[in-house]
């Protein structure tokens, strides 16, 4: 487990909904700190070379430019595809929100 999450598990009780505590402040910390280097990790992976940027353009060719229902499609298969493109948008906004240098 990170740090973050023997955080939450940690906070019990009537300090778990006060969100001005201490340790909500801590916590908040260590989760703006994990997401800034999850974002560093996505744009040194997919944005700082070239083989990554040719397979981010894959990726994005297999999901985000493709239809996500067809006519012949089920409701399943539409909200699957829909999934497959949040998780490329996602590495999108990742690399967007990073700034070179974060970690």
């Amino acid at each position: 487990m990170t740090q973050a999450q023997d955080m939450v598990t940690n906070l019990k009780g009537w300090k778990a909904l006060d969100i001005d505590s201490q340790e909500m402040g801590t916590l908040r910390a260590e989760q703006q700190t994990q997401i800034k280097n999850i974002n560093a990790d996505m744009r040194e992976l997919f944005m700082d070379s070239e083989l990554g940027k040719r397979v981010l353009n894959v990726l994005i060719d297999w999901t985000v430019r493709q239809p996500v229902a067809r006519p012949e499609s089920t409701t399943q298969m539409a909200f699957f595809r829909e999934g497959q493109n949040d998780i490329v948008r996602c590495i999108l906004a990742a690399c967007h929100n990073s700034e070179k240098g974060d970690k």
